[in-house]
């Protein structure tokens, strides 16, 4: 691991779970349609 800032690994735990979720409820929204 080269030189990663807090705010970086932060800002990349956030992108993670957002996308997840996302995927998540576009999934759920496409299995009911």
């Amino acid at each position: 691991m080269s030189a990663v800032t807090p705010s970086t690994s932060r800002r990349t735990i956030l992108v993670t779970g957002a996308t997840g979720y996302i995927g998540s409820h576009l999934v759920r929204s496409l299995h009911e349609a």
